[in-house]
């Protein structure tokens, strides 16, 4: 064998890496400890972003139910739908915001799980919630946008 780590009898056999990383034996399964710190730094403020938008999402359902309330009372016959499709057009906004809050914080409890086993199941399941935040967050960001796009070219029909 060469020094440098192939083989003398093949010529076409890649060299060895000298830093590749080999799980042993030993810790299969375990992880290094800055992944640990990174996430231990990041809990606090996944917590304090999901515990906020739980917060917000749930006074905003809560004011769109008092303000569709008085106004269908304040208008003429036949106009409380108008105000009630309205709300439940918020509440079913708001509401899928509450959702994408709830991964948040859920995310922040697997990070807190995962701190304390330094299990590869936890850790995966920590990403596993995070991941369902983003899907939630993008498909609520695509919807959105195509509303956006609906009303833009609603008003520039009508007028």
């Amino acid at each position: 064998m060469a020094s440098d780590g192939r083989s003398d009898i093949n010529p076409y056999q890649s060299p060895a890496a000298p830093n590749a990383i080999v799980p042993s034996a030993a810790n299969a399964g375990d992880t290094s400890d800055p992944i640990i710190e990174l996430l231990a730094q990041t809990r606090p403020w996944v917590l304090f972003l999901g515990i906020v938008g739980l917060l917000v999402c749930g006074l905003i359902i809560a004011l769109s139910l008092f303000r569709s309330v008085f106004s269908a009372l304040g208008a003429g016959p036949g106009k409380g739908g108008q105000f009630f499709g309205g709300f439940l057009f918020e509440v079913l906004f708001w509401g899928s915001g509450c959702v994408a809050s709830s991964y948040l914080v859920r995310f922040s409890q697997r990070i807190r799980d995962f701190r304390y086993s330094h299990n590869v199941a936890d850790l995966e399941a920590a990403l596993a919630a995070q991941k369902l935040y983003w899907r939630v967050s993008g498909i609520l960001t695509a919807l959105l946008l195509c509303f956006f796009l609906l009303a833009v070219f609603a008003f520039m029909i009508i007028g």
